[in-house]
């Protein structure tokens, strides 16, 4: 506890300069998000693509709900994309009842289960684009001072407390204009007519019948919904009071305070005069706009010399594909870190990377090639996570960015996506090493699309570098046979495509 001491008092520093502290340890991306909470004094704004309410989640929420009660008129808003639980928010009804009781304001981006937002989509002629635009972002915002933002979901994957498999992620603390513009971006999707209020989206009336004595429903149709909801609060206040009593244990147990306060102290010292860029996707009325990709590309294609890349899924567009051979034809060095099939959370995504693996390698000319690097987590015992799950890209040793968007065909036309970008070579060195740390534990692609592990291949005089023999090494032939069926999917005329959008 005296190291999150010291960190709220480095925090408090932090307003006097522009900051861009990378955060790559788990456990320090839990230290930063108790000690920015703890720090609030007016406001916190969350939006958050997944939201799950195991420890870390519904740990979360008590203690948002403990700096609430502290704070004077406290504006606290969550916003969580309505994709589903299955996709994105599984926190009880009973709780977000609770908190909304508690004066913390919550609603759903595009709530499928919402018959308010089904029917104008429906009116509008937008049905099924409005099932696809999902709100991907991962904003934290406290008191227009700090942003929190990153590949991170909520979820105990996320921060290595669980015994399953974990995520290699990164998350980036800023300050300055950057959490002013963040804020503009969160508040122009709070204010959309297709984001809701919770109480019209988490199924209560469904939830007493199933759940519930009929006497919380019935027999006065008039008072018994209200009489019902009046026993959800209450079920899901004691639900938060149990876990409130956790929070120290859990504090202690995964060691939360680990003490960063030096690193801040040495970002107040050297990057006073950092710019610090917000870049995000946007909405024109209800419907999804898409600004970050173009923003993304603009700073690609200036590209001179290198570019080092961390995306966990990697299904590549024309646009990006015509980009990467341009870049590599130019004399442009790129390096991308991604998973393997060992590593992948998704086969189907897995899937659209494969079918276009042989080809990527083939962009460029011979003597400058990408370079992928498939990453094998568990496989060759990385201490960084199971699966990679960070979106970062260090250019030209100029620009750093990180954010939510994947190099896939979902981020770039579909979700929305959020991302900060230092223009700062300091930040963009560091960034690279932290992602050639992550490489050590991945296979390099051979020019024919097989991954190379080490002193397998080797380089010929017309620059072809073979000689892996395993297409998908430490994964069962199962796995193996399911991605082959899954491409012959994707290779069908217009379903693939549709499809391949959708991964």
């Amino acid at each position: 506890m005296k190291s999150v001491l010291k960190i709220l008092v480095f925090l408090s520093l932090a307003t006097q300069a522009d900051i861009f502290q990378i955060i790559n340890d788990p456990i320090e991306a839990l230290s930063v998000r108790y000690a920015i909470t703890k720090k609030a004094k007016k406001s916190i704004y969350s939006s958050k693509f997944i939201f799950h309410a195991d420890d870390t989640g519904l740990a979360s929420l008590a203690l948002l709900r403990k700096q609430a009660r502290e704070m004077n008129d406290p504006d606290i808003r969550l916003l969580f994309d309505g994709g589903g639980p299955l996709v994105g928010t599984d926190v009880p009804p009973e709780i977000i009842l609770h908190l909304m009781n508690e004066g913390i304001k919550i609603k759903f981006f595009n709530n499928v289960y919402d018959k308010k937002v089904l029917w104008k989509n429906a009116r509008e002629g937008r049905l099924l684009k409005g099932l696809e635009n999902r709100l991907h972002d991962k904003l934290f915002i406290i008191d227009d001072e700090f942003l929190l933002t990153g590949g991170r979901n909520i979820e105990d994957t996320y921060f290595s407390v669980t015994k399953k498999s974990t995520y290699a992620d990164r998350d980036v603390l800023v300050t300055g204009q950057a959490v002013l513009d963040s804020k503009k971006h969160f508040l122009k999707y709070w204010n959309s007519e297709i984001t809701t209020e919770a109480s019209y989206g988490i199924g209560t009336r469904n939830r007493c019948k199933i759940r519930y004595p009929k006497s919380y429903y019935f027999p006065t149709i008039i008072n018994g919904l209200k009489r019902c909801k009046e026993a959800m609060i209450k079920v899901g206040k004691a639900m938060l009071d149990q876990q409130e009593k956790k929070i120290d244990g859990l504090i202690k147990k995964y060691k939360i305070s680990k003490d960063f306060s030096a690193n801040i102290q040495d970002e107040l010292d050297n990057n006073s005069n950092l710019k610090v860029e917000f870049i995000s996707d946007g909405l024109k009325g209800d419907s999804y706009e898409n600004l970050l990709s173009l923003r993304l590309f603009e700073v690609l294609m200036r590209a001179e010399k290198e570019v080092v890349i961390e995306s966990p899924y990697l299904i590549p567009s024309e646009n990006l594909l015509k980009g990467f051979d341009a870049l590599l034809k130019k004399g442009v060095e790129i390096t991308i870190l991604t998973n393997s099939l060992s590593s992948i959370d998704g086969l189907q995504v897995f899937a659209g990377y494969a079918k276009y693996r042989s080809g990527l390698m083939r962009l460029g000319k011979k003597e400058n090639r990408l370079k992928i690097h498939e990453y094998y987590g568990d496989q060759l015992n990385s201490p960084h996570g199971s699966t990679i799950h960070s979106k970062s890209m260090s250019i030209d040793g100029k620009y750093a960015l990180i954010g939510s968007y994947n190099l896939d065909k979902l981020s770039e036309f579909y979700n929305s996506e959020v991302a900060v970008m230092a223009h700062s070579q300091q930040k963009a060195l560091e960034l690279k090493e932290y992602i050639e740390e992550r490489k050590k534990y991945s296979y390099k692609l051979g020019t024919d699309g097989i991954p190379c592990p080490p002193g397998a291949c080797e380089e010929s005089e017309d620059c072809e570098f073979t000689g892996g023999v395993e297409p998908h090494p430490f994964s069962d032939a199962k796995k193996q046979k399911k991605i082959q069926r899954y491409i012959k999917i994707l290779n069908i005329p217009k379903i693939g495509p549709w499809l391949e959008k959708h991964l």
